[in-house]
């Protein structure tokens, strides 16, 4: 999960980072969801292309898990509309400053992901913040974001659009390797991939 908020928060805070990966990815297509696996039908070429680009912008070990992830938000409609204005709006908000550490893209992306989406953050964000071992600098600029209603605003429509219907479902690299996520809720059956019923 920590390596997937990293991802997250430089996707955030990159825009060379979203753009190459989007032009690589360029549909909003969901992957299709196959019953007889009990999950998505994501292709090992994704996940090694995938790979390729987030090691260009990512430095520590990126796991398959994370990579399903990104892969199965960047492809929900309207995910891509939803991060670009949460990142015009990081830029907007002058409080990102680059470089950025590994630890405040972890901290940013769980943010944006998780923690104002469980309204976590709500009653102390600087408690939080110092959770994720930010101190200095790095700790009023993440308590600052946490209680930006506009922020909060884009944070929750990320989610609503990628985060969210994509958490309920699992995704699968090879048959004998399921990606360890939540069961996946009953599926419209326009959600199947071709042939299956």
């Amino acid at each position: 999960m920590i390596d997937f908020w990293q991802i997250e928060g430089a996707l955030l805070t990159d825009s060379a980072f979203g753009d190459e990966l989007f032009a690589k990815f360029p549909t909003e297509q969901p992957y299709p969801y196959d019953p007889t696996r009990s999950g998505l039908v994501i292709d090992e070429e994704d996940f090694k292309e995938a790979r390729k680009i987030v090691e260009k912008y990512i430095e520590e070990p990126v796991s398959l898990f994370a990579l399903g992830e990104l892969l199965v938000s960047i492809t929900r409609p309207g995910g891509r509309a939803a991060m670009k204005a949460l990142r015009q709006e990081l830029a907007q908000s002058g409080q990102i400053a680059q470089p950025t550490t590994p630890r405040f893209l972890v901290a940013l992306g769980a943010l944006v992901i998780d923690d104002i989406h469980s309204g976590i953050t709500a009653n102390d964000p600087n408690a939080r913040g110092k959770h994720y071992g930010l101190d200095g600098r790095e700790l009023p600029i993440y308590t600052a974001l946490a209680a930006s209603l506009p922020l909060r605003q884009f944070a929750r429509e990320l989610c609503d659009r990628c985060w969210s219907q994509g958490c309920g479902v699992k995704a699968e690299y090879y048959s004998d390797y399921t990606h360890p996520s939540r069961m996946p809720a009953a599926l419209p059956q326009s959600r199947l991939a071709p042939g299956l019923s």
